[in-house]
């Protein structure tokens, strides 16, 4: 009822209503497939199978930026609080505090745009944040292969993760909230920050400028355990 509470009193205690019949059929199917053992770890539904998401392949983009480029780092989804873009941004500021020399792209769209772009203001990451709004295609391939980790800070509702299996496909060092799905999907093969830990995040961006070696080494070890998966 809370998570609905947006669209109203009677539409949210409808959806609730209706979880009921929905959960009854789910007990008369021959097989409930989910995408994560964690979600069936959260439903408890009878003979469940869990199949991972599968994936066309993936063409990996050529990376337009030259050697002394600064480090980037990517944020690729829904500009929505639930994306936790302010935790990224929160720990940017960190990092730009302590001296550091960095890009952080965000590429998306979403109804927290304009307050996002406030706060890197208001937080004095302004030059060092850009707001690329939608891309797809080549220019997104070219952005993404230009960054060293792809972060998604999600602080909840994350089922699979698929953005984060579409980068690892690419070869690209995830850095991931602690959530049970992406901690799945990404294996061993990426790092984890606790959901909402601006400062914690902050110590992964750091790991990798002080070590640039690590965007290579983890993004090859992202991909093999994509295509295992």
């Amino acid at each position: 009822l809370r998570c609905n509470a947006a669209l109203g009193k009677l539409r949210s205690f409808k959806m609730w209503l209706l979880t009921f019949p929905r959960r009854w059929f789910c007990q008369l199917v021959s097989v409930n497939i989910l995408p994560t053992e964690w979600l069936g770890g959260l439903l408890h539904l009878h003979r469940s199978v869990t199949v991972p998401h599968g994936l066309p392949p993936v063409k990996v983009g050529t990376a337009a930026s030259s050697a002394s480029a600064a480090p980037t780092f990517a944020f690729l989804g829904r500009l929505v609080s639930t994306k936790g873009l302010r935790v990224l941004l929160e720990a940017s500021q960190q990092l730009k505090t302590g001296g550091r020399d960095f890009q952080v792209k965000i590429i998306g769209q979403g109804p927290g745009r304009e307050d996002m772009e406030r706060l890197a203001t208001d937080l004095g990451i302004a030059d060092c944040v850009q707001f690329l709004g939608y891309l797809s295609g080549p220019q997104l391939e070219g952005i993404l292969a230009d960054a060293s980790a792809l972060v998604v800070p999600s602080l909840a509702g994350e089922v699979f993760g698929l953005v984060a299996l579409e980068n690892m496909m690419r070869g690209k060092l995830l850095i991931v909230s602690d959530i049970g799905s992406l901690r799945e999907v990404i294996g061993k093969a990426g790092m984890v920050f606790p959901p909402g830990d601006a400062a914690a995040l902050a110590c992964c961006m750091r790991r990798i400028l002080e070590h640039p070696s690590l965007a290579a080494s983890m993004g090859a070890d992202a991909r093999e355990g994509a295509v295992q998966l």
